[in-house]
């Protein structure tokens, strides 16, 4: 069954496609699965709402490497088109949801926009992790940037970790909310899209902030 939903999901990727050459930056599929590999990231999934197990994750990769090889197209390089098949596969194989036991933290974007200040400078992502100055003070903190990535196609996925203090990652498409994740400080790179029917940023808030507290990004 795994495997004739995953030829599936193959198959429809190779019509319509634009296929553009591109580098790896940032959070490339190849960190992403050695980060994953090595138990020091995890990937959300939107279709499950919750982070992918390890033999998950294992069969997101599998489903992207295959597709990758179907087109002719290298490793660095997995479009919106393939990103989303193999989530799907994914959410297809899955008999069984898995509660996430992270403590989720009751943010609502929506209400904490009034009187607070949104970032509205961009960070393009291109290669290395940017990681901020260390937060302080009460009251709600927003990054001082919200960051996206000049290469989309070789960035399937924001890569965040969180230290210190639990942060919220929002992502939108231009200004508009498309998502709102809490991320807990567990010296994990949590892996969230960063395309959704167009390509996405995303910005971080915490409430009343631990002192010394900081993100990561790639």
């Amino acid at each position: 069954m795994i495997k004739k939903s995953l030829l599936l999901s193959i198959a429809t990727l190779g019509i319509g496609m634009c296929v553009v050459t591109v580098h790896p930056h940032a959070a490339s599929i190849e960190q992403m699965k050695a980060n994953v590999n090595a138990d020091t990231g995890v990937i959300f999934s939107e279709e499950l709402g919750r982070d992918m197990t390890k033999s998950e994750a294992d069969l997101y990769f599998e489903t992207v490497s295959q597709a990758q090889r179907k087109l002719g197209l290298p490793t660095s390089q997995v479009t919106p088109e393939i990103d989303k098949a193999a989530r799907q596969v994914v959410a297809e194989n899955t008999k069984k949801p898995v509660h996430n036991t992270k403590t989720k933290l009751n943010f609502k974007p929506d209400n904490l926009l009034l009187g607070t200040s949104i970032p509205t400078e961009a960070k393009t992502l291109t290669g290395s992790t940017y990681k901020s100055d260390p937060f302080s003070g009460s009251g709600w903190r927003y990054s001082g940037y919200y960051f996206n990535f000049k290469d989309y196609v070789a960035n399937p996925s924001f890569g965040v970790r969180v230290n210190g203090d639990s942060f919220n990652f929002i992502t939108r498409r231009n200004t508009a909310k498309v998502a709102s994740y809490a991320v807990n400080p567990d010296g994990k790179f949590h892996y969230y899209p960063s395309t959704n029917s167009g390509n996405l940023n995303g910005y971080f808030s915490t409430l009343d902030p631990v002192s010394g507290s900081y993100y990561e990004i790639n």
